[in-house]
């Protein structure tokens, strides 16, 4: 239920009679050769303030049904209602059908009044527990229209319209501090993100002075058999697919079991020591090492090395290389979805130095990989701080507190 905390002078309206929806709906493939503004759902990220930049594409590149807005509107994405999106347009467009066009009344309410009352937790919280749908869950329209948004001296419209735009300059204000730092944060977290780059371009760009050198397919094998994951024997094993794997730095990310996963499709099943490249968007460069049995997806190799010039952490790491990267990005960025295939992989030679050198590389390189983790995990908690003093901000606001 949506409660809202609010100061004794202020009151609570029904959205619906403040800012009902424009139904306006308009089919741009009918107009070829008309350019049109168009914002999807990802033309914002989660939570973001800032207005997108205008989409400027031909009638004939979109081929469903959309709504139209102008910059009288606030667009409200009713997909997914926990990811807190909400544009206040100030141009006109046509958009997504998942956007709700709001037109608010100009004499009660102010669009970025709104706009912010829509964006806090207490009304986040509250469409999304009242959404429809488990996988793909929706804003419920008659939830949102009757839901009650509070505003300051409601008997006085003229003085609640001046209350609402001093509340939406004092929060541009602070909000503006707060993403100042974040910029600065996610500034740091590019950088930090290149520190594994850089180390293996450290580490490879020293391969010519290596030894050893043979095609893949001399020193690693697929051996991996198709099991059925519905089968009790493997339905409870770890299930590892490219999501599972953090791209440019071997880390294996949250994974779960072929059951809970809802695995149905053959999988590989694999063992401890084996290395697991993913062949879809091999530029994404998802590859990691397990020490666990499990199942993958049909679209990695599980690769078992049968060599014993080579250690299975230094393939790893070999394969994330900038040599490798390059080297199967000629195959795979020719295909509309880039694959690699299994000669294509096999067929690519790999320079290596000794055993005891392979493993002080191997060690040198995850201790870096740990550090950069540290670092990764301070910042998102600066990230969350960050978030948390927004949403401060926005309740205190409607506390009449700003």
């Amino acid at each position: 239920m949506l409660q809202w905390d609010i100061p004794s002078n202020w009151g609570l309206i029904r959205l619906g009679d403040v800012a009902p929806e424009v139904s306006s709906q308009v089919t741009p493939k009918n107009e070829t050769n008309t350019t049109f503004n168009y914002w999807s759902l990802d033309a914002i990220s989660q939570g973001q303030l800032e207005e997108p930049q205008p989409n400027y594409v031909l009638g004939s590149t979109i081929s469903s049904t959309c709504v139209s807005f102008t910059s009288e509107h606030v667009l409200y994405a009713k997909l997914r209602p926990y990811l807190n999106k909400v544009i206040v347009p100030s141009v006109n467009g046509i958009g997504s059908t998942e956007w709700v066009v709001l037109a608010p009344n100009p004499s009660l309410l102010d669009r970025k009044y709104l706009s912010y009352a829509l964006r806090t937790n207490t009304f986040v919280q509250h469409m999304t527990e009242s959404s429809s749908g488990a996988r793909m869950p929706r804003a419920r329209k008659d939830v949102l229209f009757d839901s009650q948004i509070p505003i300051p001296f409601p008997n006085d419209p003229a003085h609640s319209l001046e209350t609402q735009k001093r509340i939406v300059l004092r929060l541009e204000t602070l909000l503006g501090e707060v993403q100042s730092a974040r910029e600065l944060q996610e500034s740091i977290e590019e950088e930090t993100n290149l520190l594994v780059d850089a180390v293996l371009n450290e580490i490879f760009s020293s391969r010519d002075q290596w030894r050893g050198e043979k095609r893949l397919d001399e020193l690693v094998s697929i051996e991996a058999s198709l099991v059925d994951p519905r089968e009790p024997e493997y339905s409870s094993l770890p299930h590892i697919y490219g999501a599972s794997i953090e791209s440019g730095t071997g880390r294996l990310l949250e994974y779960h079991s072929a059951a809970e996963d809802g695995m149905t499709s053959s999988k590989y099943l694999f063992g401890p020591g084996v290395v697991l490249y993913s062949k879809i968007r091999p530029y994404l460069r998802k590859v990691t090492i397990a020490d666990f049995k499990g199942v993958c997806s049909a679209d990695m190799y599980p690769l078992t090395v049968t060599s014993e010039e080579i250690l299975p952490e230094f393939l790893m790491w070999s394969l994330l290389s900038p040599e490798f990267t390059e080297f199967i990005n000629a195959f795979s960025l020719r295909a509309r979805i880039p694959k690699v295939n299994r000669e294509q992989l096999m067929a690519y030679r790999m320079r290596y130095p000794d055993i005891n050198s392979q493993k002080k590389i191997a060690a040198y390189i995850q201790n870096w990989r740990e550090e950069v983790s540290e670092m990764q995990h301070a910042q998102n908690e600066n990230a969350e701080l960050l978030h948390q003093t927004e949403q401060s901000l926005l309740a205190q606001a409607f506390r009449g507190e700003l």
